[in-house]
């Protein structure tokens, strides 16, 4: 089974779509949604994982750009201060295979 609706994890209480993080396409499920054997993933570029996996590695992706974003208001904080400095990272550097 192919489900072509939207796969999606909720932040804050507001959806969002799962993308490939290889091409940004929506992914797809393979499989029965929450069984062992579903897969989510891209058939454009082969980038599957089972959906345990999948969702994780999104977590990890949303994490990361939660303190890329909270980096990004320190550093323009810091801007306007003569008493402090940033330098933290305020860029994504990290691939990751599923993203929102």
């Amino acid at each position: 089974m192919s489900d072509d609706s939207d796969i999606a994890v909720s932040v804050d209480g507001t959806a969002h779509t799962i993308l490939c993080g290889h091409c940004k396409a929506k992914v797809s499920l393979q499989g029965e949604i929450d069984t062992d054997t579903a897969m989510v993933g891209c058939a454009d570029c082969d980038n599957w994982a089972d959906q345990k996996k999948a969702f994780q590695i999104v977590g990890e992706y949303i994490t990361s750009e939660m303190q890329l974003a909270l980096n990004r208001v320190m550093k323009d904080t810091a801007r306007k201060s003569k008493a402090l400095s940033f330098e933290g990272q305020t860029t994504q550097n990290k691939r990751y295979r599923f993203i929102v």
